[in-house]
């Protein structure tokens, strides 16, 4: 046998059994071939980012543009109508609270969910979503396996503590992630993986303006950066690994 065959079939040997070994520590439910495995808790914290999340953006920019036109005509009611000081107070406190529900709309869905997870125990809570390169799915704490191609998820967001995948075609579902619960991948990885896959559905300028606002906001530009850095370096790092291997 060649050097090449017999190289060839030791690779093919040990990628076997990698594989094998992968799909032994993998929860149940979760494919092999996975690239992606994340364990998430849903806890309440992470509920009230996800449904903050998941407030349309051209809402939250109604609100606060609603909120700054109330403070500003306030300001110059008084400078030109002569308003009296108790009436630009209320005006500024109004557009201030305009202002501050632009920011925590979701929190009304998320009392809701958080009291649905109340009442239907804690180990609703533990929910493990897996990605191949194919499909995104999660396995639920009854065993549930249900996965979707990634040309059906609309949007990929977060934080540096969450994230969420929403589907297409007002799909009521939403995959709510622990950014910190990953037990195949890391983090990093996979926001740089998922943002390839995902192509969110054209909804029009306004739309696109004040989504990326309101995501720049929410430090999810900071989060993009972070991943991309980190692929970076992982690339530099492996071709200096192959430059000294070579110089030997």
């Amino acid at each position: 046998m060649s050097k090449a065959r017999s190289k060839a079939k030791r690779q093919r040997n040990a990628e076997f059994v990698a594989g094998e070994a992968r799909s032994r520590t993998l929860p149940e439910g979760v494919p092999a071939d996975a690239r992606f495995c994340n364990e998430t808790v849903i806890t309440d914290r992470i509920i009230r980012q996800a449904c903050s999340l998941t407030v349309p953006p051209t809402t939250r920019l109604v609100y606060l543009l609603v909120g700054i036109g109330i403070g500003v005509a306030g300001v110059l009611g008084r400078i030109f109508l002569s308003l009296d000081t108790l009436a630009l107070i209320l005006l500024l406190v109004l557009g201030f609270t305009f202002v501050w529900q632009s920011m925590h709309l979701g929190m009304d869905p998320a009392r809701r969910m958080m009291r649905q997870f109340a009442e239907a125990g804690s180990e609703t809570r533990h929910h493990i979503y897996f990605a191949t390169d194919d499909e995104l799915g999660f396995v639920l704490y009854n065993g549930t396996v249900r996965s979707y191609p990634w040309s059906a998820v609309d949007e990929f967001a977060g934080t540096k503590d969450t994230f969420i995948l929403t589907l297409k075609e007002r799909n009521p579902i939403t995959f709510i992630i622990d950014a910190h619960g990953f037990t195949r991948g890391s983090a990093e990885d996979f926001v740089r993986f998922a943002y390839e896959k995902v192509v969110p559905e054209d909804k029009g300028r306004i739309h696109a303006a004040s989504s990326k606002m309101f995501r720049t906001l929410d430090r999810w530009n900071v989060v993009k950066a972070q991943a991309k850095a980190a692929d970076a370096q992982r690339k530099a790092s492996k071709r200096a690994a192959r430059a000294a291997r070579r110089g030997r």
